[in-house]
């Protein structure tokens, strides 16, 4: 059964998974073959939402943009696109995003829980390419300085999509492909820092704060 890899990144209304008003407005995906049509959130239900100053100085997307956006969705039918998206890659996905236990994984549970979703039963794995580099000692001997993203592009040699600085959903995705396809031909990714979406899920919603703080750092 091929395993398809997906590479996703979701840019959001703050800069702190942890505040509760926190919300996804933009989910960008793909695979090595296709990607998925960035989707831009503006509301949930009939309110709109506020992209609050740090977030907009690093993705560049202030409410004023996002509310005049184009084919902005609800929250609730830009989750369904993901989904469905996601359920007509195959029946082996493997979903991938840089943090991803400690930002994308936090959203994924609030934001499809909020709105009565689960991801689709092909999704077996997710798994944060953060540690992918973090604890490959090969890369560290191989003169990796760091684990943020733009420094693995340079270790890596692989293309930056990103243009001047300014993250994007899709952008950052696209970037993430090409840097975790060059990690993997180093070391296959720890078990460690992989989940299934039921243990996600319990693991994000059953321990507290300050124990997800220590987990991550």
């Amino acid at each position: 059964m091929t395993q398809v890899d997906v590479f996703y990144d979701f840019e959001t209304t703050s800069g702190s998974h942890s505040d509760p008003d926190s919300h996804v407005i933009s989910i960008g995906a793909c695979t090595n073959e296709q990607e998925m049509e960035e989707v831009f959130i503006n509301r949930i239900e009939s309110n709109y939402l506020t992209v609050q100053a740090d977030a907009a100085g690093v993705h560049g997307i202030t409410t004023d943009i996002l509310r005049n956006k184009p084919g902005a969705m609800n929250r609730r039918d830009a989750f369904v696109t993901f989904i469905e998206w996601l359920r007509g890659l195959g029946p082996n996905v493997s979903m991938f995003a840089h943090s991803s236990r400690g930002v994308e994984e936090h959203y994924l549970v609030r934001e499809l829980g909020e709105e009565g979703l689960d991801l689709p039963e092909n999704v077996k794995i997710l798994a944060d390419s953060l540690f992918l580099a973090r604890f490959d000692v090969e890369a560290k001997k191989r003169g990796s300085t760091d684990c943020k993203l733009d420094s693995l592009v340079e270790f890596c040699e692989t293309k930056n999509y990103r243009h001047e600085g300014i993250h994007g959903a899709l952008v950052d995705a696209k970037t993430l492909m090409e840097v975790v396809q060059e990690l993997l031909k180093i070391s296959d990714i720890s078990p460690r820092y992989v989940n299934d979406w039921a243990s996600c899920q319990n693991r994000i919603t059953g321990v507290t704060k300050g124990k997800r703080k220590a987990e991550y750092n």
